[in-house]
């Protein structure tokens, strides 16, 4: 009965030591991808994984892609189930934008609760994720998600809340002047 107690603490302080270092490891990272857009020269390749405005699907973008690679990388590495490299960027993404809608409803925004938000949006991801260590996922969710990701920025739909710029009155996808020109 003690051992079992024992490895269940081993495995408890594990996981969670699991879910903050790897938070802290992918912040950077995903803080990165919110400007490397404009580093690059505006490159159209690169606004497949980099923030190219102010949207809030530009955010989940920039945290999702970090979640899923580390999680692809897990399940080459390790074997582990592809349907965590499904969930984390989806339970990442769930928590960015309810946190978010609510903030825009009481039109609270400061740049400081958007770091927090971000780094507590992976850390739901990968909380979730190891949590779900068994959750099946289809290659299809896997592959779906990929896409939706590579795509939507070049021909995002017209909705407002999700797609729309604040900070261009809405407008939607990579801004027509972005780094001086039409790319």
């Amino acid at each position: 009965m003690q051992r079992t107690v024992a490895v269940a603490a081993v495995a408890y302080d594990a996981y969670r030591w699991h879910v903050w270092w790897s938070a802290a490891l992918l912040f950077p990272v995903g803080s990165a991808l919110h400007f490397v857009f404009r580093w690059a020269g505006c490159a159209r390749w690169v606004a497949t994984f980099g923030a190219v405005n102010e949207s809030t699907y530009e955010h989940l973008k920039i945290g999702m892609w970090p979640l899923l690679l580390w999680h692809l990388m897990h399940t080459l590495a390790y074997g582990a189930p592809l349907g965590r490299a499904v969930v984390a960027p989806l339970a990442a993404g769930a928590c960015m934008v309810t946190v978010n809608a609510f903030c825009r409803v009481l039109q609270w925004e400061p740049f400081f609760f958007d770091l927090f938000l971000f780094w507590l949006s992976l850390v739901a991801g990968q909380a979730t994720a190891l949590r779900c260590w068994e959750f099946p996922a289809p290659l299809a969710a896997f592959t779906a998600l990929v896409v939706l990701l590579s795509t939507l920025t070049f021909a995002p739909p017209s909705w407002p809340y999700l797609f729309g710029d604040p900070t261009r009155h809405g407008a939607v996808g990579i801004p027509p002047n972005a780094c001086g020109g039409a790319r």
